[in-house]
């Protein structure tokens, strides 16, 4: 009891710490949500960069069309038709590898997360509490107090 009453004022000052991390990672969570929120502009100008590529590319690929029908003697429909196909299959590829590189973003963020809570779980049960803490518990049957 008065080992445990001597860490009481360290294991306070500890807990505080381990409150105070957990805070920051609160704040740095919300602070993450408003840098989202000013984003939003930034997000609406890429669209309309895109909007405007996407057109660009159209018409590019229509004229790549109308080459090919002119060049190799093919009606203007299976001039396109091919055109089309082939930036149906590049874009394909390209969605179904940039769904693969979020998914494994997202999943790495998330194992981030939850270790840091775990870790935090940890700390403060073991600063906090020791005397109920697991590892202290398996420590003190592993290793008995030596005699003075």
């Amino acid at each position: 009891m008065s080992e445990e009453r001597n860490q009481g004022g360290f294991g306070r000052v500890i807990g505080d710490i381990v409150d105070l991390c957990e805070l920051q990672f609160q704040l740095l969570s919300v602070d993450s949500r408003e840098a989202k929120r000013r984003g939003i502009k930034a997000v609406i100008f890429l669209a309309l960069a895109a909007i405007i590529t996407l057109t660009a590319a159209m018409t590019a690929m229509i004229g790549l069309g109308f080459v090919l029908h002119e060049q190799f003697d093919l009606t203007a429909g299976e001039a396109l038709l091919i055109v089309s196909s082939i930036a149906m299959f590049v874009a394909m590829i390209a969605a179904l590898t940039g769904a693969k590189m979020i998914g494994k973003a997202n999943d790495s963020l998330i194992e981030v997360k939850r270790e840091f809570a775990e870790n935090m779980r940890w700390i403060k049960a073991v600063v906090v509490k020791p005397r109920q803490s697991a590892r202290n518990q398996f420590r003190r049957e592993t290793f008995p107090p030596t005699p003075r």
